[in-house]
């Protein structure tokens, strides 16, 4: 096993706290929170049914195309993040990178949680219940893909 700093395992602690907060909990109790407002029974006589046809419906692409946006913007921040997140009153090394790390994931885990913005406004306006969850699904898939790992925890420290 290498030799991992611990500032970086201090990092990655506190970044997954905030993602799981973020990008799990959050999608999770507005899941919840609409089922109970709407009274949603998720089975009924037939088993648990899921319909396609909103998902054919040209008045999802816009939805598509945001998604595909928050992907991209997501992945030109990881790729170059801006100057501001490495700005910092500390003097310390560790400190900024510390400031650093948790701004630069906070933007992310932020982004990837607007994914799921769009499963709301369609459950509100009519949609059924299970194609808002698909946008829920896609946060939790959006957390599991951008969260920081190590690697990229030790090249985010390298510049500064």
């Amino acid at each position: 096993m290498r030799n991992i700093n611990p500032v970086i395992l201090r990092v990655l602690a506190r970044t997954s706290l905030y993602g799981l907060v973020l990008n799990v909990l959050i999608p999770i109790g507005a899941a919840v929170g609409l089922a109970v407002l709407t009274g949603y029974e998720a089975s009924s006589s037939a088993g648990f049914l899921f319909d396609f046809s909103p998902l054919t419906d040209w008045s999802l692409i816009p939805m598509v195309l945001f998604v595909a946006a928050g992907v991209l913007v997501i992945i030109r921040i990881r790729k170059a993040p801006p100057a501001y997140i490495f700005e910092s009153s500390q003097n310390d090394p560790d400190e900024k990178f510390v400031q650093a790390a948790i701004r630069l994931s906070i933007i992310i885990f932020s982004i990837n949680l607007a994914f799921s913005l769009p499963g709301v406004a369609l459950f509100l306006m009519g949609a059924s219940f299970e194609v808002s969850m698909l946008f829920f699904a896609l946060t939790l898939i959006g957390y599991q893909i951008f969260r920081p790992r190590i690697n990229f925890l030790e090249g985010l420290r390298s510049r500064l």
